[in-house]
């Protein structure tokens, strides 16, 4: 089997252009808990635009309730718009002069091409939607009560961050597929 497109930068060197290398995980997982704490912000901003208030979701969830079914239509919408404005975040950030989103710069971190460059927003969009594909495949399984589907999306969802820390310029498979690299600055 060819695996072209994981192999295909393997030969180049594994020298960081950067002296503090490259990111690792725990790194990355807290750049992720940052960003995740400010977009969860602007989620519940979305919600209550959209008439959706916490207190009836939590309690929604607390008892078991679908929230399709409690706020129906703009519960969809909500999710998309939310959706939309994560994608804008990322992918804005990552190809901006900074290259980097507000958790990654809180921690240092910069993302790049694999030559070194910064990443362009059509390249740092590639990177969110593949992040993305495994999550939203998951929701999408469960929606639609396919228990297989949850289960192969979420195995590799949980593969494409655990082979991170091992791989020679520490990749997560949307980065090698994406062919971008994190760096401490």
């Amino acid at each position: 089997m060819d695996n072209q497109w994981l192999d295909a930068d393997l030969d180049k060197p594994t020298t960081p252009q950067y002296k503090n290398g490259y990111a690792g995980f725990w790194e990355r997982f807290g750049a992720a808990f940052l960003d995740g704490l400010l977009l969860a912000v602007v989620s519940f901003l979305v919600l209550g635009a959209f008439g959706i208030g916490l207190t009836d979701l939590y309690q929604g969830a607390a008892k078991g309730e679908d929230p399709t079914e409690l706020f129906g239509a703009k519960y969809y919408w909500a999710s998309i718009v939310n959706l939309l404005i994560n994608w804008y975040y990322f992918a804005q950030q990552e190809s901006s002069v900074h290259q980097a989103t507000l958790g990654k710069r809180a921690l240092g971190l910069i993302v790049t091409d694999i030559n070194d460059q910064r990443l362009s927003f059509q390249q740092a969009s590639v990177r969110f939607w593949l992040k993305q594909l495994m999550t939203i495949g998951s929701l999408l399984g469960s929606a639609l009560a396919m228990p297989e589907l949850v289960t192969s999306v979420s195995f590799l969802a949980l593969v494409n961050y655990l082979v991170q820390p091992f791989t020679a310029r520490k990749q997560a498979l949307h980065d090698m597929i994406a062919k971008t690299l994190v760096y401490k600055k």
